[in-house]
């Protein structure tokens, strides 16, 4: 049998997890290189792109080659279901739960958002809900060495 269907459960579709966009992100912000162009957040749970401009002209044309523009890869960042911090110190940096600096096995398991769930409700309420991850991490730590 060697034309198999799409719809055989047995294989996994879509693209191989080391070319999806978080992957190639996880990547570009790995790359000690780029560090003063885009960077993580001291605490690994978000990242943010210093300088868009450059960004564009040196990162975003080697790791993607059908985005010349700021804005599409924007739209790569909204569609896999990233959420941009807008108030505290992380402000305009982007986070995902699956998306964190120590554990690169996460981001493949991250799958890209349909156009419907691609919107958020956009309401005030969203902004009381955003993470402050130098909290967490004072958390975690207590937590972490109770056990």
């Amino acid at each position: 049998m060697k034309d198999q269907p799409k719809w055989n459960n047995n294989r996994r579709r879509g693209p191989n997890p080391s070319s999806t966009f978080p992957a190639k992100l996880f990547k570009i912000l790995s790359n000690q290189e780029f560090t003063d162009i885009i960077t993580w957040m001291p605490h690994g749970r978000s990242w943010r792109v210093l300088q868009p401009k450059v960004f564009t002209e040196v990162v975003s044309t080697k790791y993607f080659s059908h985005q010349s523009k700021y804005a599409s890869f924007m739209r790569q960042v909204n569609g896999w279901g990233f959420k941009r911090i807008t108030r505290g110190p992380d402000r305009n940096s982007y986070y995902h739960e699956l998306f964190v600096r120590d554990n690169p096995e996460l981001a493949c398991t991250m799958s890209r958002r349909g156009s419907s769930s691609s919107k958020n409700s956009g309401g005030k309420d969203e902004t009381d809900k955003e993470p402050n991850f130098y909290e967490m991490i004072g958390k975690t730590s207590i937590t972490s060495s109770t056990g």
